[in-house]
């Protein structure tokens, strides 16, 4: 039997106005399931959402600029390629030896960087950058 509408009412959207949708559900195992799906959505939206963010469509861009599937993985000297497209006032050697140490914390030195590892060196690297922690390629 499954979910029966209680309606066919459908609220016009306002601003600052709260919608709701309403199921009456006849059974507690046709219950659980809903809430179990909907929590199952809720995680899903959370670990998508980040991708919607300006800066990691950006990400997202340069990647497939570089000619990597969404799949593919980044090796260290595309790291320093993207770094240098993307301005970044660092040394190579410091752009390598962050790129290894990220490599080695997530144990993932011998596949290389997914783009969502990719972003969240980069996103790292980049506040570090603007909170001047690291050397600039001019500094002695």
């Amino acid at each position: 039997e499954g979910l029966i509408p209680t309606g066919t009412f459908r609220p016009q959207r306002g601003p600052h106005r709260w919608d709701t949708l309403d199921f009456f559900v006849s059974n507690d195992s046709d219950y659980e399931e809903l809430l179990t799906t909907l929590e199952e959505l809720q995680l899903i939206y959370e670990e998508e959402r980040k991708w919607q963010e300006p800066e990691s469509r950006f990400w997202q861009f340069q990647w497939l600029d570089l000619g990597k599937s969404l799949t593919g993985t980044l090796s260290s000297s595309e790291w320093i390629t993207l770094c240098e497209r993307s301005n970044f006032p660092l040394k190579k050697a410091l752009l390598h030896s962050y790129y290894k140490e990220y490599s080695d914390e997530k144990n993932i030195s011998e596949k290389g960087l997914t783009l969502e590892d990719t972003v969240d060196l980069l996103t790292e690297v980049k506040s570090a950058i603007e909170d001047s922690r690291f050397p600039r390629k001019n500094d002695d």
